[in-house]
């Protein structure tokens, strides 16, 4: 490791291989060769060591042809080389496993392969001397070892690791003599200081002293007593030597250890054999969680969360010399995972190879990269996705490196073919040459930019931007990060705006509304329209005059208010309805709304006014109409729910009044209940004209219409009331001479002027004056308009006023409902003013009702004039004669069970054979079945089912000369008028007396 890890308290001893050296010695000493062939193994050391050799060797060139041999057995290398023809050289890297997967230990695999090569064999390091190489310049495990100890003396001589340079083992040249010898290179120059090992003694050496024995044996003696006591003296001093330097190693044994373990570094000392911990720290101990007997009980794979297979290939690699760093994951006591940093290298101990591993936790190392790497992630998704146009282009040639969407899209470029390219070949420019220059030019004088206008082009068209720029560093470089946004259309509205400024002043002068500008509360512009709403003569007469001239003084806080929101506050003021005042004073409506404006470079307010007058009266008109409109439909509805309600109580009176009928007749004789009957009798005709008022207010009561006088029956009428009213109550009358008659009946326009009379009399307890007034007139479209159920033509009013205690709104518009009454209980049945609108309502006027409480009431009555003549249907009429008689047979035909047996006996009392039916279709079956047999039917029309129309029209197809009378509470209604026009004999009104039926029955019967 030439270099340790940063901010570790670390140095190191390294060494470098220079195969190139080696090998261009080797072609030195055999100039003749022309290949090499290149030897290695499997493994990953040594394809690390290849990886070397390749990349140095790169660099020869293309002589010597060098051959690397394939992973092979180890006797198929031995039958390469054993062939090799004698211009070859074998370059041997190492082997530690060949093919079949065999192990060796790499100097004995040299020494195999070069016992066996017919061809010179080198290599890379001392370690394969003596094993068949010839040598060279190697790398030196001795150089290696004496460099590391010389480091480990400064660092137990005090010196800091991390303040120690990484140091480098010098190579060393060196030679076996007996590879020299083998190959014929002994006498051969060699490079100076070369070490040459393993001599051979030759023999000259070997027995030179047999020449010197007669010459010097004395000497020979002497000198072998000498040599015997130097040789004791230095196997003294060796001896003492051995024994210091093993204290020596001792020493440095025990300060590695303490270094160990004091260390607060991660450190653990693991067996490559079986990954078993030998020995840990405490740093190791603190980290993990483990006791020291717990830690180094352990295997690595209990904490390195690799696969075996993988710890176990990775430790063989640092066994075989290679340092080894990598990342990983270990687990701790507590089961938690961390992400580690691990430098591990081999450790001879006790002549024992070890590991020493050294682990950094880099956990919070690893959050802060992915937390940075996130970061990155998000702030390029902001990049690309953002809206707005954004690219970065190198500095001097404005080349395009990135860009995001919103660039790609707006400057209708392909972004793969875009990329790359300059500004100019892109089309950028408006001007190539101008346009980026003062862009450049800019940035030269402020060193950024910031919403400049810049001319380009974008999708092939002239545009306009707001270009801002900045420098950044991107890839190593400095670069611009630009961001534009295209203006074009921007730019365009703003000259529309100033070519539409005039058209604006001519859209206000001839505005529809009134336009005012006010500055320090005065008029400073006033438009046509507003000046004609002022009734000034021209603007001239409102221009410098105070705004509040024109507001009455009660909204004068108001207008004054809204001014300072418009001005300081900057606010536009809703719109709202007040008064302005003309020039003559006058007071008219206007809808104001007012905003900030800066006229002539004075703040005020820009005021617009609308005249509403018109507005809010046909608002008010609008308002009237739906009151109108609401209360006919509630006079409707409640017309309607009291007609059904008469209807079903006019079958009980028929029982009622029927039955007690024929009481009567059969009680002849038994005078002592007559009068109780007869006072039953009487009960029930009151009940039943009760009924018939209220069906008159819903309007289910035919009337017969005639043509009067309005004048001449209101003379007879108020003679009547002069004699019957209190006297304390004036009459006064005011009739139109010309008065055109109307079309009405008499009984009931008597009826309407005696309940007014009568609520008169009620309001004016104490006297006062009751006024009766008739006159022509002639109702508008536009009075209609406001008016419901009223058409535009002639009418005849009459006014029928007091001077009473008057009425307030709510008890107004609830007069004409049924039932209401103001009067204590039993002094009134609340069914006058209901009659009465009926009545009208019938004789198709309108009623209306002018009230306040202590002024009066005013009754006002529009009844159409009278044009021509308006037949009626011909109701038969009854007699309360002698009961009329016969023999024929009838069928009658009701829903009701009482009213049917009723009916029953009636006609079965006189001599009439009765046939009954309940329903229309009962009805149906029996006419068809008796059809010869019956004389006449009577058939009531409100049943459920097929009801009495479709029974008549029925009976009729079968039979188109039957006599049918229609029986119906409803007197000539739409119903009935259309039973009659569909073929019906005629109707009687429900209930009726005995006397009516049977006159009724005994008429119609008599008909040819």
């Amino acid at each position: 490791m030439k270099e340790p890890p940063r901010n570790r308290k670390m140095t190191s001893v390294y060494f470098e291989y220079d195969v190139l050296a080696s090998l261009r010695f080797a072609l030195k000493l055999f100039p003749e060769t022309t290949d090499v062939l290149i030897v290695t193994g499997s493994g990953n050391f040594t394809k690390f060591l290849l990886y070397i050799v390749r990349k140095q060797l790169a660099k020869l060139g293309a002589s010597p042809k060098l051959t690397y041999l394939p992973i092979l057995s180890i006797e198929e290398i031995c039958d390469k080389v054993s062939r090799l023809p004698s211009n070859y050289l074998v370059f041997y890297i190492g082997i530690a496993k060949d093919s079949t997967g065999r192990r060796f230990r790499p100097s004995e695999a040299c020494k195999i392969i070069s016992d066996a090569a017919n061809a010179p064999v080198f290599g890379i390091s001392d370690t394969y001397l003596g094993s068949g190489i010839i040598g060279g310049k190697l790398v030196s495990s001795e150089m290696n070892g004496r460099t590391l100890g010389k480091v480990a003396l400064r660092i137990l001589g005090g010196e800091k690791p991390e303040a120690i340079a990484p140091t480098r083992a010098l190579d060393k040249t060196v030679f076996d003599w007996r590879q020299l010898k083998r190959w014929g290179l002994l006498g051969h120059p060699l490079t100076a200081g070369a070490e040459i090992k393993y001599r051979e003694i030759t023999f000259l050496g070997q027995y030179w002293h047999w020449f010197l024995i007669g010459v010097g044996l004395l000497i020979l003696q002497s000198l072998v007593i000498v040599l015997l006591l130097v040789q004791r003296k230095l196997k003294r001093e060796k001896e003492q030597e051995r024994l210091k330097a093993e204290q020596s190693l001792r020493e440095s044994e025990q300060r590695y250890r303490e270094m160990f373990h004091s260390d607060r570094v991660v450190q653990l000392l693991i067996d490559p054999e079986d990954g078993s911990i030998n020995d840990a720290n405490q740093a190791a101990c603190d980290f993990y969680g483990y006791g020291f007997d717990e830690l180094t009980n352990k295997n690595i794979t209990d904490i390195n969360t690799a696969s075996p297979e993988w710890i176990y290939k990775a430790m063989g690699e640092a066994e075989s010399g290679n340092n080894l760093s990598f990342r990983g994951k270990h687990q701790l006591a507590s089961r938690e995972i961390r992400d580690v940093e691990v430098y591990s290298s081999p450790l001879t101990q006790e002549g024992r190879t070890f590991l020493h591993s050294t682990i950094f936790d880099i956990t919070k190392r690893k959050q802060a990269e992915k937390a940075l790497r996130i970061s990155e992630e998000k702030f390029s998704k902001i990049f690309f996705d953002s809206p707005v146009a954004v690219c970065i282009t190198t500095i001097n040639e404005g080349r395009l490196l990135e860009g995001n969407h919103a660039f790609f899209e707006q400057s209708g470029h392909n972004r793969e073919k875009s990329i790359g390219k300059t500004t100019e070949e892109l089309d950028f420019w408006s001007d190539p040459v101008g346009d980026r220059e003062r862009v450049l030019e800019r940035y030269r004088k402020e060193g950024s930019i910031r919403n400049m206008e810049a001319n380009t082009r974008l999708k092939n068209q002239d545009s306009t931007i707001l270009w801002s720029l900045d420098p950044i560093i991107y890839d190593d470089q400095k670069c611009f990060l630009n961001v534009f946004i295209d203006i074009t259309e921007r730019k365009k509205a703003q000259e529309a705006l100033l070519q539409s400024e005039a058209q604006f002043r001519i859209l206000v002068e001839n505005a529809p509304v009134g336009v005012v500008i006010q500055t320090r509360n005065r008029a400073a512009y006033v438009n046509k329209k507003a000046a004609e709403a002022f009734g000034a003569k021209d603007r001239e007469e409102l221009l410098g005059t105070p705004v509040l001239n024109r507001v009455p003084e009660r909204f004068h806080d108001l207008v004054l208010k809204r001014i300072k929101l418009a001005i300081v506050e900057k606010q536009s003021t809703p719109p709202l309805e007040y008064q302005f005042l003309r020039i003559d004073g006058s007071e008219f409506d206007v809808e104001v709304m007012a905003v900030p404006f800066n006229y002539q470079n004075e703040d005020g307010t820009l005021i617009f006014f609308q005249d509403i007058s018109r507005k809010k009266k046909e608002a008010a008109d609008k308002k009237t109409l739906e009151a109108q409109l609401g209360q006919a439909q509630k006079m409707q509805a409640i017309g309607t729910l009291a007609g059904g309600i008469a209807h079903d109580f006019n079958n009980i009176l028929g029982v009622v009044i029927g039955f007690t009928e024929m009481a009567l007749l059969k009680s002849q004789n038994r005078r002592e209940i007559t009068p109780e009957l007869s006072r039953i009798l009487e009960a029930g005709e009151r009940a039943r004209d009760l009924v018939r008022q209220i069906m008159t207010f819903s309007r289910k009561v035919e009337v017969e219409l005639k043509p009067l006088s309005l004048n001449d029956e209101l003379k007879n009428i108020v003679d009547l009331l002069q004699r019957t009213l209190p006297k304390m109550i004036d009459i006064e009358t005011d009739f139109a001479a010309d008065l055109t008659p109307i079309e009405a009946n008499a009984n009931q326009l008597e009826q309407i002027i005696l309940n007014l009379a009568n609520n008169a009399q009620h309001a004016m307890p104490e006297g006062g004056n009751l006024a009766f007034k008739t006159r022509n007139i002639t109702l508008t479209a536009d009075y209609c308009a406001r008016h419901l159920e009223v058409k535009p033509g002639r009418y005849v009013l009459l006014e029928v006023s007091d001077t009473g205690m008057g009425m307030d709104e709510q008890t107004k518009e609830q007069i004409f409902d049924p039932f209401f009454t103001t009067k204590d209980v039993g002094e009134g049945t609340g069914l006058g003013l209901s009659t009465v609108y009926g009545i009208v309502k019938a004789f198709r006027g309108q009623i209306i009702c002018y009230s306040e409480p202590g002024v009066g009431t005013t009754f006002k009555i529009y009844l159409p004039a009278f044009d021509t003549q308006i037949s009626t249907t011909d109701v038969v009429s009854s007699s309360k004669s002698e009961l009329a008689t016969g023999n024929e047979t009838i069928l009658l035909v009701d829903d009701d069970d009482a009213l049917r047996e009723l009916g029953r006996q009636i006609l079965t009392m006189v001599g009439y054979k009765t046939i009954t039916a309940r329903s229309g279709e009962e009805a149906l079956d029996l006419y068809t079945k008796q059809k010869d047999a019956l004389d006449l039917v009577i058939l009531d029309l409100g049943m459920p089912g097929m009801g009495g129309y479709k029974a008549l029209e029925e009976i009729l197809k079968f039979n188109p000369r039957a006599k049918v009378v229609i029986a119906s509470g409803y007197a000539a209604t739409d119903a009935v008028n259309k039973a009659l026009q569909g073929g019906a004999a005629g109707y009687i009104t429900k209930p009726f007396s005995s006397a009516e039926l049977l006159s009724t029955v005994r008429k119609l019967l008599d008909l040819d």
